[in-house]
């Protein structure tokens, strides 16, 4: 998923939850955008303004998105505890 406004893009990257910045025009607001990005580490792609455009399938980005993380799983640890469990039945 991506995000393409900025307010939200500033407070993603400041919530650690985005890890790729793609920025295809320079602009004073694009510039504050990557300096927040490289404080945290998220990896900043120069790319044509119509490569994003067929990324974004044409959403309107003003020159930059910001590439969540994907959600993880939230049944994972009970999924990971389950499967423990039929191992140690397993071993009986």
């Amino acid at each position: 998923m991506y995000i393409t406004h900025a307010n939200s893009i500033i407070e993603s990257i400041k919530n650690n939850k985005g890890f790729e910045l793609y920025i295809s025009k320079k602009s004073s607001k694009t510039i504050e955008i990557e300096k927040l990005a490289k404080t945290q580490n998220i990896k900043i792609i120069r790319i044509s303004t119509n490569d994003l455009d067929k990324i974004l399938k044409n959403k309107d980005h003003r020159g930059f998105a910001l590439k969540l993380k994907p959600e993880k799983n939230k049944n994972a640890k009970t999924q990971t505890k389950d499967f423990e469990n039929l191992l140690e039945t397993f071993k009986k």
